[in-house]
């Protein structure tokens, strides 16, 4: 069975991208494995397994024995008892298991730095956003509203926040650096091993999405499958119109680096 990883940044629609993997019958991505608020770490925690050893988990769960079979079976179960039973799947019909993490969790000890390089054999998606001010935005609207996505069907947010101009230029500095890093990680592994998508290409034009998607699943050895983005932004609008104090941040952010990104999306 194949291996593969989405190596992304937050806020950067990773979970979309699990989702369309999802839709196929012969792939498996338990999305996010190494943050503590994933369900499947905390059993992990909770039973004592792999104590200490993060590279030896995600061996484990990248495996084709019992951590697959298991998750499989409850997912399943899952869909049957929400209605999706034409989403079942046959743990013999997987070809590829999968998962999803961020960078910076491959840089806390224990370090899992060269986790990827050191395993050839697992395909890389490299999953990266360029408007690092949108993304960033995107974070500030999680931790005010507690949303992590929209599906169909849901309203876009009207919600609005303020930012804090003291540490407004630090704050997107530091996301200037994780999106460096990200970069950094997939450069020093073989072109031949890493799919890249590029967020603002693939999430705003619906067949450029569609040829994407079957190009990954060609890259990861699976058969073409008509796929649908059930995904949603959560904030359409501008910053100005979400940002109540814009005037302000733009003011803190002249002439930096930042000045252009912030005033073109306002």
């Amino acid at each position: 069975m194949d291996k593969h990883f989405i190596l992304t940044l937050g806020r950067s629609g990773s979970n979309a991208l699990v989702d369309l993997i999802n839709q196929h019958p012969n792939a498996v991505n338990y999305g996010e494995l190494l943050g503590d608020w994933n369900l499947i770490q905390q059993w992990r925690n909770r039973l004592g397994l792999w104590r200490g050893k993060d590279a030896a988990y995600l061996d484990g769960m990248l495996s084709n024995g019992a951590p697959l079979r298991t998750v499989n079976c409850l997912r399943n179960l899952r869909k049957i008892t929400s209605g999706k039973k034409v989403e079942n799947k046959r743990y013999n019909a997987i070809q590829t298991v999968g998962a999803k993490d961020f960078t910076h969790l491959f840089a806390q000890p224990p370090a899992l730095s060269n986790y990827l390089r050191d395993r050839p054999d697992i395909k890389v998606v490299g999953l990266y956003r360029h408007d690092l001010v949108a993304r960033f935005i995107s974070w500030k609207l999680l931790e005010h509203t507690g949303t992590v996505k929209h599906t169909l069907g849901d309203k876009p947010s009207s919600a609005q926040i303020e930012l804090n101009t003291d540490t407004l230029l630090r704050d997107l500095t530091v996301v200037t650096d994780e999106a460096a890093k990200l970069e950094q990680m997939m450069a020093l592994l073989p072109a031949s091993q890493v799919f890249r998508i590029q967020y603002e290409a693939f999430f705003f034009d619906e067949d450029a999405m569609k040829r994407t998607v079957q190009d990954m699943f060609e890259f990861l050895g699976l058969p073409p499958h008509p796929v649908q983005m059930r995904a949603r932004k959560i904030n359409t609008h501008n910053l100005r119109k979400t940002v109540l104090n814009y005037d302000a941040c733009l003011e803190v952010l002249y002439g930096t680096p930042f000045e252009e990104a912030f005033h073109a999306a306002g």
